[in-house]
């Protein structure tokens, strides 16, 4: 795993180019530092959380002692847990309590233009009427306010029930599953210049689906599956991986979203 990972991350494209989060309007307000009364929150959501010897559906307050929490909404089925507690990630690097927030809108521009109109927490949405048509799904990294991120790289995978018709990344160099963006497949994402090749921002877009909202269908984020737990990885050598807090998910019809705003939720 070692190998795979270090041949996924230290690659580099010149030909490619950062987009940043200008063009963007996911502001501070969208944040994971509130931990007082929010009018937002949803219910706590279970989550793979993987022992020594068995992974459990448990809250991220109950994964403890020498466990690790893989994210809201990853099932132990299939296993996502490696062999062993000693190739998870050490989660001791800068970019802890990160999550992936995804953003639904029926507005396919936006994956032209780089404009998702969110303000807010509230405007990130995460459920669609189901009604078979376009969609344009807008994926983000969003850290706490007491977090100073370091991304060179990234990776995750990606889980869906609906058809995925195209796809499109803001950042330098994409490594993809061969069946990508097939459901159970991954991506690896490193950072290219301009700059040092690092990302500094508390809440920056990743990468663009378009899919259709078929009734009951849905899309989330999951583990990698050569990777494993989807993770953040600094600039250092070797790179220091920091598991992702929370996955986000959207539903369409009577499937659920799931949007992981908050660490207290």
């Amino acid at each position: 795993m070692s190998s795979l990972r270090t041949r996924a991350f230290h690659a580099r494209a010149s030909s490619c180019s950062l987009i940043r989060g200008s063009a963007y309007s996911l502001v501070a307000v969208l944040s994971l530092s509130a931990c007082g009364d929010d009018s937002t929150s949803e219910p706590p959501a279970t989550g793979a959380c993987c022992s020594a010897d068995a992974c459990l559906l448990v809250l991220a307050t109950e994964c403890v002692g020498e466990s690790l929490f893989l994210g809201e909404g990853v099932e132990c089925a299939p296993d996502p847990c490696p062999p062993s507690l000693s190739e998870l990630p050490p989660d001791s690097g800068p970019n802890k309590g990160g999550a992936l927030v995804l953003h639904y809108t029926p507005d396919l521009a936006t994956t032209r233009d780089g404009v998702v109109g969110i303000q807010s927490c509230e405007d990130v949405v995460v459920t669609g009427p189901g009604d078979d048509g376009p969609v344009a799904l807008h994926l983000f990294a969003v850290f706490p306010d007491e977090v100073s991120p370091e991304v060179s790289a990234l990776a995750f995978g990606i889980h869906h029930t609906t058809e995925v018709s195209g796809w499109g990344h803001d950042l330098g160099f994409a490594l993809t599953s061969l069946d990508w963006p097939s459901s159970g497949s991954g991506i690896a994402l490193t950072v290219d210049p301009p700059g040092d090749g690092v990302i500094r921002d508390r809440v920056f877009p990743i990468c663009w689906f378009t899919a259709y909202a078929y009734y009951g269908t849905s899309f989330g984020i999951g583990p990698h599956p050569d990777l494993g737990p989807p993770a953040f990885y600094d600039p250092s050598v070797p790179a220091v991986a920091d598991s992702v807090w929370a996955l986000g998910k959207v539903g369409f019809g009577s499937a659920e979203g799931r949007r992981p705003c908050s660490p207290c939720e």
